[in-house]
């Protein structure tokens, strides 16, 4: 017997409630029926997550998404003067973004590999709305404290993250 977790498969099993398992396997079944079909942009990751994980995975995904989107910003801020090779970089980043298809396409959005290309864009774009707004120190308030990092829908909408934190 697998001890008690919150896990999903081996939390539910050591409960002993098959009703519950029968219920995710069906849920996780439609998930990845969506998540193939492209109807939905859950990933199967997502999917089979618990809400705690889920809270976990938002978290994980809003820092990734401003740290990638703070790179690709940095990146065409450098400009060819300094890096002469950036413009054949950003053509080759924008290049494998846009080329999935087919069961390479299926693939990427079952492992969230396709919301990874989006994390970079809708960083940038994070970085520079508020670089816009509040300027260069305001936008690094980010880093100050673990409670100035923006959350998914502050990414989304950046001018919610300037409101919380630079009031």
């Amino acid at each position: 017997r697998l001890p008690a977790d919150d896990f999903g498969y081996y939390a539910l099993m050591a409960r002993g409630n098959a009703m519950d398992l029968v219920k995710r396997a069906a849920a996780l079944l439609e998930a990845l029926v969506a998540v193939a079909r492209g109807a939905d942009t859950t990933t199967l990751v997502a999917a089979v997550a618990t809400p705690a994980q889920q809270a976990a995975l938002n978290r994980i995904t809003a820092l990734m998404t401003l740290l990638e989107g703070h790179a690709d910003h940095v990146m065409d801020e450098v400009g060819p003067d300094v890096v002469p090779s950036v413009v054949q970089i950003r053509d080759r980043f924008e290049r494998r973004r846009n080329s999935a298809s087919g069961v390479d396409a299926v693939a990427r959005r079952l492992l969230g590999l396709d919301a990874k290309m989006k994390q970079y864009a809708e960083g940038a774009t994070f970085v520079r709305t508020v670089q816009d707004i509040a300027g260069l120190d305001g936008f690094n308030q980010v880093w100050s404290e673990p409670a100035h990092l923006p959350t998914r829908a502050e990414i989304a909408e950046p001018r919610t993250w300037v409101a919380r934190v630079l009031p």
